[in-house]
């Protein structure tokens, strides 16, 4: 059957995350230095080489609630909270060797006001991938010839303002569903109709499938048209965006970013190659 429907994902997929988190990436490790009496210039050089053990070894994942939901390095984000984490678990093993102000006895609540500070100070200029152009004739060509749903984590009002930054008018943005807080990185225990995990070829821990919440979204858009048999689910990551997808029977397409771990890009490859693009160019041939 053709593909005539497509759920696109957009941070990172559309967007360039990479440029776009540059604000955050300083702002985090730097409130984190200020809140524990850090010396900002001491730490930047640990932090570099903690950053790059973090995007070295694939099987270390970001746990939220206490399930592991995505790779660590997954996108600039989550790298950068996840060094952070392990230079707390090595302020409090002792490997790590700085002076600094008692740590906090709630690591996750502290953890989690860092974020939300880090992202209320952080410049939220948008950028999408290989520019506005080339991005907006490839949305454009892609409405003209298929019905098209985002479903994203970001706020459905974040979505239709960056679209608005493309040119798209309010009418032109009506062409697009849109569904945003998506919370795909939450995994539901209670969903006992869908497998727990599994774990693909060459994959170096198992990936969770219980997401709930995109499991309704994706339930919701099926009652729309969005057919497993005639709906290819396009994403930057393959935890987060398609591995639910695929088991529920859609085509999934990965577009590669500079965080995409080499075992979801040897996985995908395997696939055949309209399983993972590089390019729009790639991505439009992959859902003709």
């Amino acid at each position: 059957m053709p593909i005539t429907h497509v759920i696109l994902d957009w941070d990172g997929t559309i967007t360039d995350i990479d440029r776009e988190s540059q604000s955050f990436q300083e702002l985090y490790p730097q409130l984190f230095c200020e809140r524990l009496g850090i010396d900002q210039e001491t730490y930047r050089t640990m932090f570099d080489e903690l950053r790059d053990d973090v995007l070295s070894d694939p099987g270390l994942g970001f746990e939220i609630l206490g399930y592991d939901v995505v790779p660590a390095a997954a996108d600039p984000y989550l790298l950068t909270q996840k060094t952070i984490q392990v230079t707390l678990q090595q302020l409090r093993d002792g490997s790590l060797d700085v002076p600094h102000a008692d740590l906090p006895d709630d690591e996750s609540a502290f953890l989690i006001d860092l974020y939300k500070d880090a992202v209320g100070r952080a410049e939220n200029e948008a950028y999408f991938r290989d520019g506005k152009d080339a991005t907006k004739r490839f949305l454009d060509d892609l409405i003209t010839h298929k019905d098209v749903a985002i479903v994203t984590n970001s706020s459905t009002a974040k979505v239709e303002a960056q679209l608005g930054e493309l040119g798209y008018t309010n009418d032109d943005i009506s062409h697009f569903t849109i569904r945003g807080n998506a919370k795909k990185l939450f995994v539901t225990p209670s969903y006992d109709s869908l497998p727990d995990e599994v774990t693909p070829p060459g994959f170096p821990r198992a990936v969770q499938l219980r997401r709930g919440h995109y499991n309704d979204v994706l339930t919701d858009l099926e009652q729309q048209g969005y057919s497993p048999e005639s709906t290819a689910v396009v994403g930057d990551c393959y935890e987060l965006d398609l591995a639910l997808p695929e088991v529920l029977g859609y085509a999934t397409v990965q577009f590669a970013t500079p965080f995409t771990p080499e075992h979801e890009r040897a996985y995908n490859e395997g696939k055949g190659p309209t399983c993972f693009v590089r390019t729009y160019g790639e991505l439009s041939e992959a859902l003709c």
